[in-house]
């Protein structure tokens, strides 16, 4: 899409936002950039086309947008929403198996914390850790920090950071073998738990994941070759809640 005329930049806006509440993301994406081409979007329009282009797959551009996002936050002094950024940057380079840079990410967010002690949005910067304790099986530590995460998210009216850290916490305890215990957790914060408007896509489709992983380790204890055939059910499941959730759209 080439640049639009200045009249048409509000407009323009607004469509991006209109295809980004119906969750219809390409449009979303061909919209703000649009509009970015022919005005610097502003930071909570940066963070909807984060979204967006993440949910199509474009997750180097996601990167981009929310290091501008990041960037704005910093500069308007506002360090909770700049923490939320940097764990989104943490999780979109980790997923890409970036993880020096994912590091580096969560290690500057840490700096500007320090700035402000009493924001309880800091939170977001424990998520890292509970997901690394998590996958070294040390699943006591990974929920006592989860815990510690939900409980700032709480105490600054955060649902995304309370959801991210109860939902941890659940897939502890299913790692733990208290699988009926972490699925009540698992389902009470998935992402049929908020209005649609409360949580973001990306991470209801997080969120639905570990729902389907807990409910399949129920019935499913892989083991060898069996590994293959569970990842195969479980990535069925997974795509099966995401169209359910309107995350992805058919």
């Amino acid at each position: 899409m080439g640049t639009i005329a200045h009249v048409q930049v509000g407009a323009e806006r607004e469509r991006a936002r209109r295809a980004h509440r119906e969750r219809r993301w390409t449009d979303a994406v061909d919209a703000f950039v649009g509009v970015d081409e022919a005005s610097p979007l502003d930071v909570e329009d940066l963070e909807r086309l984060a979204e967006a282009l993440d949910l199509v797959g474009r997750g180097g551009d996601a990167v981009a947008a929310l290091e501008r996002a990041y960037a704005a936050r910093v500069d308007a002094e506002d360090v909770g929403a700049a923490l939320r950024d940097a764990f989104w940057l943490w999780r979109a380079l980790a997923f890409n198996a970036e993880f020096a840079h994912a590091g580096a990410w969560i290690a500057r967010a840490g700096r500007l914390a320090e700035a402000q002690a009493d924001c309880t949005q800091h939170g977001y910067l424990l998520l890292p850790d509970a997901e690394r304790e998590l996958r070294d099986g040390d699943y006591g530590a990974a929920f006592a920090t989860a815990g510690r995460a939900a409980g700032c998210g709480e105490r600054c009216g955060d649902h995304d950071l309370v959801t991210i850290g109860r939902h941890l916490q659940g897939r502890a305890l299913v790692g733990q073998g208290r699988v009926a215990a972490g699925l009540v957790l698992l389902r009470a914060h998935g992402p049929w738990a908020l209005l649609p408007a409360e949580l973001w896509s990306a991470l209801a489709g997080v969120v639905a994941a570990s729902v389907v992983v807990g409910s399949l380790r129920v019935r499913i204890r892989p083991v060898g070759p069996k590994r293959r055939r569970w990842a195969a059910i479980t990535s069925v499941g997974f795509a099966a809640l995401l169209l359910l959730a309107g995350v992805w759209t058919a």
